[in-house]
């Protein structure tokens, strides 16, 4: 029994959501508890019951739904300061209104959960939204719980809280990068962030759509550019605030733009945002017509926003004696003398879409 009291501290440790604290030491725990069945559970926003792991999952909602309201057991914390602790509760129930009750009779009976303890292991008050608990179980053969289980169950309490307490932290930071999610869905352009080596750390679920198995092994274009950003955060080039790129993807390029991001312990990031779908669509479309080749396409877009070579060149990290090799393929291949023509071509193409 010790060695199981110590795997639980140990898998507990590791654990980081609540599925990890149930699939990696509910089963010790239960063997801990000499338990025939055991169950993980929280307490959702809500205030709802929601099983995490364990082997009463497919029952509970019968058990809620009919019994919870009636279940004497359920009624011990009501009667206790709300902490982290170990809690026979058949024991401490009142045991004849117990085998009288519904929940009894035609629950705990029925499923071989005559006797009953339970680990609660958050200090929320039971049953409230973010309280976290365990339930171990036995049937009426196997004799109830005593304070020898109760004290090896107490041994693992402290790691298993720590867990629960991690668990809930982190669960936190997801409904922040949901939520993030969701504003970037909603509205902007769609968003990449890469992190020292072009590593994607964050892609908004539009990206995600654009780019499709690009985001899998990022262009080399996209991850040049980005590690001369870098390279500028850590002073060893002088760069423009901004690159612009086209990625190239099966549907054609998609023109976007870099820049560094730092965070609240400035560290560099180098954000990615692409251009407007229907932007990028236009330039795709016009790239084919006339053969024009990525690097040609982002320069068009340039032009068509009024920038000169100058700035083109800034924004694109090269000389200007590249733009200008550029516009003036550009121009002959769209067959205008001039930039503004090219403009007016871009520009053109826009607003018939």
């Amino acid at each position: 029994m010790g060695g199981d009291v110590e795997r639980v501290v140990l898998a507990a440790a590791e654990a980081g959501t609540l599925r990890d604290l149930g699939e990696r030491t509910l089963p010790a725990l239960a063997r801990v508890a000499r338990a025939s069945s055991a169950f993980l559970y929280r307490y959702d926003d809500d205030g709802a019951l929601v099983p995490i792991a364990g082997d009463l999952g497919d029952v509970i909602g019968e058990y809620t739904e009919h019994y919870l309201h009636g279940d004497p057991v359920h009624e011990i914390p009501s009667r206790l300061v709300a902490q982290p602790r170990v809690v026979l509760a058949t024991r401490v129930v009142d045991r004849r209104a117990y085998e009288r009750s519904a929940a009894y009779g035609e629950f705990y009976r029925t499923h071989g959960l005559d006797h009953v303890a339970c680990a609660w292991l958050t200090g929320v008050p039971y049953a409230t939204p973010g309280m976290i608990g365990m339930m171990f179980a036995r049937p009426r053969t196997r004799g109830d719980f005593d304070v020898d289980d109760q004290r090896r169950l107490g041994r693992a309490l402290p790691a298993l809280t720590a867990a629960a307490a991690r668990a809930a932290r982190l669960r936190d930071v997801d409904l922040r990068h949901e939520a993030l999610e969701a504003l970037a869905g909603a509205a902007g352009p769609a968003r990449l962030v890469l992190a020292a080596r072009a590593r994607v750390v964050w892609a908004s679920p539009a990206c995600e759509q654009r780019l499709g198995s690009a985001l899998n092994a990022l262009p080399d274009v996209l991850t040049a550019a980005a590690q001369r950003l870098f390279a500028a955060a850590r002073g060893r080039a002088t760069m423009p605030a901004r690159l612009a790129v086209a990625i190239p993807t099966a549907t054609g390029p998609i023109a976007a733009q870099l820049s560094l991001i730092r965070t609240a312990s400035d560290a560099p990031l180098v954000l990615v945002e692409l251009a407007p779908a229907t932007a990028a669509m236009e330039l795709h479309d016009l790239a084919r017509t006339f053969g024009l080749t990525p690097a040609e396409t982002v320069v068009l877009g340039e032009l068509a926003r009024g920038l000169r070579n100058a700035a083109i060149a800034g924004r694109l990290g090269v000389s200007i004696e590249t733009v200008r090799t550029h516009v003036r393929r550009v121009l002959a291949k769209l067959g205008v003398r001039t930039r503004v023509e090219a403009a007016v071509i871009a520009t053109e193409r826009a607003q018939r879409e």
